[in-house]
């Protein structure tokens, strides 16, 4: 059997409009896991194992917030935490849209949250724990990762 291991990023401009906060195209979503469906399937066909894992950009559930509270800098002088608590609220709302959306296409993915497996100093990011994303992937599961505001050993948070 043969293995090829593929990332599919879907841009946060892509499956939102930045420039409307909390906006969600579904079925571009819904129809893309349909194709990245039919594609496993085929591979499948053939006799090929493909290690997928999955990754979606912020677009407006993110940028929009990130810049308000200013949180590539970490904590803000006024706002404080607040910045991190909003953004992570609103990635996680996006992120369980996406997974929806991506069940209505056929996939069952599992999120891995950089938040849980991510560090950074000064904004550079210094710790990345795979072991997750490799069990998963070894069990024939399809991760899905994306960006999020992550603990930051100088700043207290940063994007990441």
């Amino acid at each position: 059997m043969r293995h090829a291991s593929v990332f599919v990023k879907l841009g946060g401009s892509f499956i939102t409009d930045k420039r409307v906060r909390g906006s969600l195209d579904g079925a571009r979503i819904a129809a893309a896991a349909r194709a990245i469906r039919r594609a496993l399937d085929a591979a499948a066909r053939r006799g090929e194992r493909i290690h997928l894992v999955l990754g979606h950009g912020a677009g407006s559930y993110g940028h929009i917030l990130a810049k308000r509270y200013a949180a590539g800098d970490g904590i803000h002088p006024r706002h404080g935490w607040e910045g991190h608590y909003r953004i992570r609220e609103s990635r996680t709302e996006m992120n369980a849209l996406y997974i929806r959306h991506c069940n209505r296409g056929g996939l069952f993915p599992v999120t891995v949250s950089p938040f849980a497996v991510a560090e950074a100093q000064d904004g550079v990011v210094r710790r990345l724990d795979i072991c997750n994303i490799a069990a998963l992937l070894e069990r024939g599961q399809i991760p899905v990762v994306h960006g999020d505001v992550i603990l930051d050993a100088v700043r207290g948070f940063t994007i990441a």
